[in-house]
């Protein structure tokens, strides 16, 4: 996976796309699900594959100040992200002694670290904070979608698996689909923090530093891998011209409509 970021990352100058991220939107909405549970806890939080400290910039730039400690097995994103993070660590799941922090996040890890299993994951997160978020790809749904299967195969994993993983964290838990392709898994103690729906999180990214400026067809993009049909209609009315994105999110509409 690594020699996947490296062609990536070489071919690319955008930040988010040298990380894997076909839109900054989609990224952003990712950071906004982490920050649901990382604003309803106070102190040090963990990224596990912070790629270049992007989550880090981000919540600062939402107003939410905490010390980050990142794990990131690539040296060059690893390099770039101790300038946020106040301590980068290689990739390594066999400690007997992870760093304890307030919160944890893992956004796309299985495939980024090449961990055996969801299972293992989960027991370091856990290990470390006792609230923590894992967003994964959801294997069902990819297998709906063969364009995106593949590759993305490696970092998926279905429901049903992710909610047996969340019975035996031993913790308050709860198994969420965030987009069409996508399912977090909220870990906390104490208080429910407080969730938002799909539709309150687009909002908050369209709306949020990062998406304010983003034309509309990237945010009509972005609603419709939320599979909220109605947003991205609305915002494909406020396109100019004929930009390519915007084709392919209406002929993607039309197809789902047909089906």
């Amino acid at each position: 996976m690594t020699s996947y970021y490296d062609d990536i990352d070489h071919r690319y100058a955008d930040p988010w796309v040298r990380v894997g991220w076909r839109q900054r939107l989609e990224q952003a909405y990712r950071f906004e699900v982490a920050l649901e549970l990382i604003d309803a806890t106070h102190g040090t939080v963990l990224d596990v594959g912070c790629g270049l400290g992007g989550l880090a910039c981000y919540a600062t730039q939402r107003g939410i100040q905490r010390r980050w400690i990142g794990i990131e097995p690539h040296p060059t994103f690893a390099a770039e992200a101790r300038a946020t993070y106040a301590v980068v660590r290689p990739c390594r799941f066999q400690e007997t002694d992870p760093p304890e922090v307030a919160a944890a996040v893992a956004i796309g890890t299985l495939a980024g670290l090449q961990l055996p299993a969801v299972a293992e994951l989960v027991t370091f997160l856990g290990a470390s904070a006792s609230h923590f978020v894992l967003i994964v790809l959801d294997r069902d749904r990819l297998l709906e979608r063969p364009a995106l299967a593949g590759d993305h195969m490696i970092g998926s994993v279905t429901a049903d698996r992710l909610r047996e993983v969340a019975l035996g964290s031993g913790e308050r838990a709860l198994v969420q689909s965030i987009s069409t392709v996508d399912l977090a898994l909220f870990v906390w103690s104490g208080d429910r923090p407080p969730l938002r729906t799909v539709e309150e999180r687009f909002r908050a990214t369209v709306d949020g530093p990062w998406g304010v400026h983003e034309p509309p067809e990237n945010k009509a993009w972005l609603a419709c891998e939320l599979g909220l049909e109605r947003q991205a209609r609305a915002w494909l009315q406020q396109v100019e011209g004929a930009p390519a994105l915007a084709k392919i999110v209406a002929q993607r509409m039309a197809r789902e409509t047909a089906a």
